[in-house]
């Protein structure tokens, strides 16, 4: 006679079991022969079981209170120092290869570099990057998007995990080899990957459908400082003409190679911009903490 576990003989439950496992792996092994859309040369995004709003161990996420927003370390709104490359077009996909680093805070709160899909005026927006932010000087992969003009939160929010393998709040290597990100607006909802991966998305009623495309794709980088005078690096903290300084490259909208711009470079004496191409640009710098022998006179201008 079998054994009976909670009314279910042994044998019974190991079918069960053995089953279940089968089903996992078939499920597994499709989703690794995913079909790769010719245009863009990502899988062709599909949904899989997600779990929304999951937990990621060391998770990002915005003070309570003000979510998706960096306090300043004395209690002010962060001052904001971008460096961009950007596109007007109306898309769907975007993507670049973005090499990683771990540039130093000081007493600001954080330094990114993200690539972004924007529309309606960029009060709508999706994006995905990597973070570097005071509680961990590791960078992590990161998510978030705006609904109107409203920060949400990093990692969340809504946010739908799809990968077993990448999440946002992970930790991300340290690497001159560029790394992929992807946004693409996919079946009413917006995939974010990563590593040639979606790793989740978030769902298009955060929009109440109403974003179904960019009209503006932006690839950049940021850094939150606590004042005018920010101390964080930006990228690895080298200035764009310098030798290995943070790149990012194979720029590309819709599966074709990017026609972008250069953005303006508000701060050139703590960051730059240089060698750009329409599909690529280097960025960075070490930032600029207060020191006696500059005399700021305004806000983006110093004299020596």
């Amino acid at each position: 006679m079998f054994e009976k576990l909670n009314g279910e003989s042994a044998p019974a439950k190991r079918r069960r079991v053995v089953a279940a496992i089968a089903a996992v792996l078939s499920l597994g092994a499709a989703h690794a022969a995913q079909a790769v859309d010719a245009r863009t040369g990502w899988p062709v995004p599909h949904h899989a079981t997600g779990v929304r709003n999951v937990a990621q161990p060391f998770a990002y996420v915005g003070p309570m209170g003000n979510p998706g927003l960096d306090p300043a370390p004395d209690g002010q709104s962060p001052v904001y120092f971008d460096i961009d490359a950007y596109q007007y077009v109306d898309a769907t996909f975007i993507s670049g290869d973005f090499t990683q680093s771990r540039p130093s805070l000081g007493i600001d709160s954080h330094s990114f570099a993200s690539i972004a899909a924007r529309s309606n005026f960029d009060l709508d927006s999706v994006q995905i990057g990597w973070i570097v932010q005071p509680d961990d000087p590791e960078p992590q992969l990161f998510v978030f998007h705006f609904v109107e003009g409203e920060p949400t939160c990093y990692n969340g929010c809504g946010y739908v995990q799809l990968s077993a393998t990448r999440a946002p709040g992970m930790h991300v290597d340290v690497t001159d080899t560029p790394q992929s990100y992807a946004i693409q607006y996919a079946d009413g909802d917006w995939y974010v990957g990563y590593q040639g991966e979606w790793i989740g998305y978030f769902p298009g009623s955060e929009w109440n459908g109403r974003f179904v495309a960019m009209d503006h794709a932006q690839w950049y980088a940021e850094v939150a400082a606590a004042n005018r005078w920010p101390c964080a690096e930006m990228g690895n903290g080298a200035f764009a003409d310098q030798e290995g300084a943070a790149s990012i490259s194979n720029l590309a909208v819709d599966g074709a190679p990017a026609d972008s711009l250069p953005g303006i470079v508000h701060f050139p004496v703590a960051y730059s911009s240089g060698g750009a191409t329409p599909t690529s640009f280097y960025y960075g710098g070490p930032g600029l903490c207060y020191d006696e022998q500059f005399i700021f006179y305004d806000d983006f201008n110093y004299r020596s």
